[in-house]
This record gives C-alpha cells, structure tokens and sequence, in this order.
C-alpha cells in the first residue's frame, strides 16, 4: 500500500470518511478540526471514543473475543485466533461490516475471514502463500509444551492449533552503539 499523505491533509474536508481500529481524535487531538470538515464521518468501534463521538454514524463491532481472524504481532508471526465467546446481539466482526459496506459501493468482499486473508495474501507480498493451513499447521516447538511440568513448559496444554509463521523482515537491518555518559549505578540497600 501507499501512504495517501499526512492525516490532516487526507481528511481535510474529505466527502466521506470510514474508519476501523483507529481513533485518531483521542491520540491526536489536535485533528479536531480537519475531522470536523468530513462531510460524513462512519466510525466502526467498540466503545465511544473521541472520533466515534463527532462521527455520522458509529456502526458497532465485535471484540477480538467474540470473532476469529488472524493478527500479526511486533515480531511479525502471523497468527490464527478464534472466537472465545458468542457475538452479542447487534454486532459483527470489522471484516464483515467492511464487505457489507463494500457490496454496497459495488466492491465485492469476502464475508469470511479465511477468504479474506487469502484475498490480503493475492495481494500483498508479504503474505504470499500464506494460509489458514500453514498458519495451523503444528510443529514441536522448544521449550517442549503440553507437558506435565509448567515450570519449563508454562503451559501443560499441547499446542493443537499451529504457531502461525514469521514474515521476513523488509529492509536492511542496522547494527548500532549506544555510548551512555551517565553510568548507571546499582543500588541493593532497600529504599
């Protein structure tokens, strides 16, 4: 994808504007105004938050317990997780209100999660070959797990449902030397 330009300027008096895992109002309120100017402003939420309070109309999502889907965490492992816990009444996963919002606009989009991380995949580079099944798939992992010892396992449950995979690092990695002026001393006298 392609950064569209800085927030300000992208929303700045925007016709419409949909957004989905963001708040951008309670970490920058300083936007206030740009958002002011959208001339229809749909927020998909959780919980009211500062954009979704200026907003049109605040279309109510799932929590990541009550759907299933894939994430991808700070070390770049790609992960399947599934619903703990029933949908409440009146709400639905992001990924399906974004395709029911895209049927309406003539843009044909998956319903089911599956569909649409392969669709992420056909796509995005990163994600090439990437799917439900390589992402389930279980291999022995070290420390051993699901064993009868948590104290080396931290857990006695057997793995069942795959580790996901690791997406390769973009760009050069940089070595570099931190040089601290302040020494650090260390202190084991109780304060």
């Amino acid at each position: 994808y392609e950064i569209a330009g800085p927030l300000e300027t992208v929303v700045l008096g925007a016709d419409v504007l949909i957004l989905a895992g963001a708040d951008p109002l309670g970490d920058f309120p300083e936007l206030s105004e740009a958002f002011q100017s959208v001339k229809f402003l749909a927020v998909l939420e959780l919980s009211m938050s500062p954009t979704a309070e200026i907003a049109d109309v605040v279309l109510p999502v799932a929590a990541f317990t009550e759907r299933s889907g894939t994430f991808t965490s700070a070390e770049r492992r790609v992960q399947i997780f599934h619903a703990a816990v029933d949908l409440r009444p009146g709400v639905l996963p992001d990924h399906t209100l974004v395709a029911m919002l895209g049927r309406r606009l003539g843009i044909e989009l998956s319903e089911n999660a599956p569909k649409t991380f392969a669709r992420i995949g056909e796509i995005h580079p990163t994600f090439k070959g990437l799917t439900y099944d390589v992402l389930s798939s279980v291999q022995e992992q070290w420390p051993i797990v699901g064993g009868r010892s948590k104290y080396f396992s931290g857990t006695v449950a057997a793995n069942s449902l795959g580790v996901g995979a690791r997406l390769p690092l973009v760009g050069e990695v940089k070595k570099i030397a931190v040089k601290l002026e302040k020494h650090l001393e260390y202190s084991s006298k109780k304060l």
